[in-house]
């Protein structure tokens, strides 16, 4: 199978969240991982040349920067490639953007005039950016497929206080020289998801001062949320006060609770708008874990992962591409 061969490890089943793409192209940038929109171009016919062989489609030969003949007028197209299966013959033409702007609804409205001069031809956009909603909208009436390319910047797993995470080895990510690139991994954590925050202000404070109704919503905070003693020191932050929620239920084996937490010295909160110090005795939330597994690569140096997400389907695909040393 061209998966094993290229990667060293069997093909995800389609149960997989997505798959891993191993390209051969090799970036040659300084300070940003893409250098120029042929670049972008180019990672794109590789990763789709990589897909097709994954998927054993034979001798499919992915182009870059081709002009085809339509009934009125010959086009650019990025990426292309075509096959033939059962008679029928297979066309698919790209549009690679490196944007920094969103794709705006005229750009999906171009591509669709090209299609409709290219009979049969299926049509995907694919940007570093984002899609205003018009360029959506045009892009599902009309059939287009539209996918979002970017470099993947975040860190493999994100863990919090008293979090616990099942790694799972699933094979190494090797290039065709059979270079190392990185390995991959099934991560199995607790992610949660925090609503009904309130605070209870300190009622009788604010009778001798200024009276306030409670309990309080948080809302017209600063970002990110600080709590303060009476001399404007920062005591504690909203992320450690959930970050102990999430020990307290780790430790205990919840789910689901409802929290509370109750400041043991004089505490402040301040609003934004409009500005306003309120005096707080506890902070409340429900918090609710879901177990999620989610499959990561543990990449080598010198290389950068890049996420290919479909937007119609949300299907991702990783793509794991070498960067040459300068």
């Amino acid at each position: 199978m061209a998966w094993q061969r290229r990667t060293g490890f069997k093909k995800p089943s389609t149960k997989d969240s997505f798959s891993t793409v191993v390209v051969s192209y090799l970036v040659t940038n300084k300070g940003s991982v893409l250098a120029s929109s042929k670049d972008y171009e180019l990672l794109v016919r590789e990763i789709y040349q990589q897909m097709l062989d994954q998927d054993q489609a034979q001798n499919v030969i992915v182009q870059h920067n081709v002009q085809k003949q339509g009934r009125a007028t010959s086009h650019q197209i990025d990426v292309y490639w075509e096959f033939c299966l059962g008679g029928v013959t297979h066309k698919v033409a790209i549009q690679a953007k490196r944007w920094k702007n969103p794709i705006r609804k005229g750009d999906v409205l171009t591509f669709k005039g090209v299609l409709e001069d290219l009979p049969g031809t299926i049509g995907i956009m694919i940007t570093s950016s984002r899609y205003q909603k018009g360029a959506v909208d045009v892009a599902k009436a009309s059939g287009i497929m539209i996918c979002n390319l970017q470099e993947n910047l975040g860190s493999p797993v994100c863990a919090y206080p008293g979090a616990t995470l099942t790694f799972r080895m699933k094979g190494f990510l090797t290039a065709p020289d059979g270079s190392f690139l990185g390995a991959l991994a099934d991560v199995a954590q607790n992610i949660p998801t925090v609503s009904d925050l309130s605070l209870k202000a300190d009622s009788s404070w604010h009778q001798a001062n200024d009276p306030l109704p409670e309990p309080m919503t948080l809302v017209n905070l600063p970002q990110p949320v600080q709590f303060f003693d009476q001399d404007g020191k920062e005591l504690i932050t909203l992320t450690r006060i959930l970050g102990g929620f999430y020990e307290e239920m780790h430790r205990e084996g919840q789910m689901s609770a409802r929290k509370t937490h109750r400041f043991e010295y004089p505490t402040f909160v301040k609003l934004v708008d409009p500005p306003f110090t309120i005096k707080e005795e506890s902070l409340s939330a429900t918090v609710v874990f879901t177990r999620k597994t989610t499959e990561i690569v543990f990449k080598a140096p010198n290389v950068a992962v890049f996420i290919l997400k479909n937007l119609n389907s949300g299907a991702e695909h990783h793509v794991v591409t070498r960067i040459p040393t300068q």
